[in-house]
């Protein structure tokens, strides 16, 4: 045959739509799974789930381990986001105080000056800086009789969470959870930096005062001093400030992408308040939000165990069952777009050199632990929830990572029958 007569074939074929040329219907979507996990090496020597519906349809177009219970790691941090949306707005805020009894005619405060946490996890020095600033700018003191007093009894004692390992203690991801927080309870190591030259951070071994001396740095700074409390002193009149901080929606994008724990373990203290609960302790906020994933989220009883709301500790578990149930739930809620944007967002390799961004999802990831969660919107444009969960992998997650971008590169070509 004359290469003119094939030269038009040929470039038909290529201007075909991608979707069309490489479009799988469910049985076929099937097949390719199955496929792919049985040969996959990682998967054949790793314990690994993936569950697949399509959010349109509801339709379950796979399934396989569904039902087992894995570590989940950070992939826990979407059951906390969810409670927390549908107990707070996504502009509600946890606001910090100042509080203290101002003579204002001598412009001195009598006795402590109080700095009282209300749960805002994202509570920064920048903003510590201008809370100084406001007390010596609106209140115009010169003198605190007293010292810098920090509050944290909102919260119960206990600081940790159930099952965190003893020895990540002094890692910033293991840090001790009080209701004020300050730069996640956490700060750098003079001298020390990582691989990428950011420094290497540790957990406050003392959070209150921690906060209580950086605060009274920060009140010199602005020209207050500091004197011993007189036994007799002219009654002050008592003033507060309050300071909003970061409201819901950005908090949880921070706690999402950035995997910061603080976050979810204060949100897991103050869904425990926002629903009668004084001083909460770690059981009270994770048997609310139980509670709640079974009776509002409709997750079915022990297809998951949450004890903290990070992921951080061991006890946690989870299913591909219950996060991909979970996941249907808040695609019909009201804050739907706020839970959606929070997840960070991944590229798939639709066809060699070719990337799209069709992934939300949130990932976990200790060691041995590999799992990500979340929705998949093909080149159809059809909406998926999809869970992959993997257990029981020594080394480098790197293989875990090949593994789902097949996965996804599979479910991208998905065309509703």
């Amino acid at each position: 045959m004359p290469p003119l007569k094939i030269v038009p074939l040929v470039l038909t074929l290529s201007l075909l739509p991608t979707q069309i040329v490489y479009a799988l219907d469910s049985q076929q979507l099937e097949q390719s799974l199955d496929e792919v996990l049985d040969t996959d090496a990682t998967a054949r020597r790793t314990t690994v789930a993936l569950k697949v519906v399509d959010l349109k349809s509801g339709e379950v177009l796979y399934d396989r381990f569904g039902e087992r219970l894995f570590t989940p790691a950070s992939n826990l941090k979407i059951y906390t986001s969810a409670c927390a949306l549908d107990t707070f707005d996504p502009q509600h805020t946890f606001p910090t105080r100042v509080v203290a009894q101002v003579n204002e005619s001598t412009r001195k405060v009598l006795g402590n000056l109080k700095l009282v946490g209300g749960g805002n996890a994202m509570l920064s020095t920048a903003d510590l800086k201008l809370l100084a600033e406001r007390v010596a700018s609106e209140w115009q003191v010169t003198t605190i009789r007293g010292k810098v007093e920090v509050d944290n009894s909102r919260y119960s004692k206990v600081q940790l969470g159930p099952g965190w390992m003893w020895d990540d203690q002094p890692y910033y991801f293991n840090m001790r959870v009080t209701p004020l927080m300050l730069d996640f309870n956490v700060e750098p190591i003079p001298g020390k930096f990582d691989d990428d030259g950011d420094p290497v951070r540790r957990a406050f071994s003392d959070p209150q005062q921690a906060i209580a001396q950086k605060f009274t740095k920060l009140l010199k700074s602005r020209g207050v001093a500091f004197a011993s409390p007189r036994r007799v002193e002219t009654k002050g009149k008592q003033r507060t400030i309050r300071y909003a901080g970061t409201p819901l929606a950005p908090a949880l994008k921070h706690f999402n992408h950035v995997s910061e724990n603080a976050v979810g373990e204060v949100l897991l203290h103050e869904i425990a308040i926002a629903n009668g609960h004084r001083q909460p302790n770690w059981s009270h906020g994770a048997n609310w939000i139980t509670d709640w994933l079974h009776k509002t989220a409709g997750l079915q009883p022990e297809s998951f165990r949450l004890v903290d709301g990070s992921g951080l500790s061991r006890y946690n578990l989870i299913s591909a069952d219950s996060s991909v149930k979970l996941l249907q739930f808040m695609r019909r809620h009201r804050h739907y777009q706020t839970f959606y944007t929070s997840l960070p967002a991944y590229a798939v390799e639709t066809r060699p050199g070719e990337k799209r961004t069709l992934v939300r999802a949130k990932p976990g990831g200790m060691s041995g632990v590999s799992t990500i969660s979340g929705y998949l919107t093909t080149l159809e444009g059809r909406q998926l929830a999809f869970s992959l969960l993997a257990n029981g992998f020594i080394g480098s997650a790197e293989p875990v990572f090949s593994l789902r971008q097949e996965v996804w590169r599979t479910l991208a070509k998905y065309r509703a029958d």
